[in-house]
Formats: C-alpha cells, structure tokens, sequence
C-alpha cells in the first residue's frame, strides 16, 4: 500500500521538477545576460552590439511555451 501512495507522490512530483527546472534556467540565463551586458557595457560601444547579438539568440522567454509544453 506504501509503493502505491510513493507511487502517486511521484507522479505528482514529475510537473513540478520540470517546472522548477525551467524556472532555474531561466534565472540562469537571465543572470547570464545581465553579465553580459555589464561586460560590454565596461568595453564600451564597439563590443556590445556583437555580444547582444550572440545573448539575444539564447533568448530564454521565447523558449518558455516550449519548455512548458515539455512538461
């Protein structure tokens, strides 16, 4: 009767983790941006467009509904 309460318990579980993982990549990589665009900011103007534009492609709230549909 125990497996089948554990059972449940992790069936329950499974959304959340992977809803929770998305959450903390995408702080993740938010983070990331954030460094980055400190970092071209204190290059100055030469490099930042190249750098925004690399950052830009890992767009993390574009990938959101794919993230969501995965789970």
């Amino acid at each position: 009767h125990g497996a089948d309460a554990r059972a449940v318990v992790r069936d329950l579980a499974q959304p959340v983790q992977a809803q929770l993982a998305a959450v903390v990549l995408v702080v993740v990589l938010d983070l990331g941006q954030s460094l980055g665009r400190h970092r071209a900011a204190q290059r100055g103007p030469v490099a930042a467009p190249a750098l925004e534009g690399r950052v830009e492609r890992y767009d993390v709230w574009a990938r959101l509904p794919l993230l969501d549909a995965a789970a």
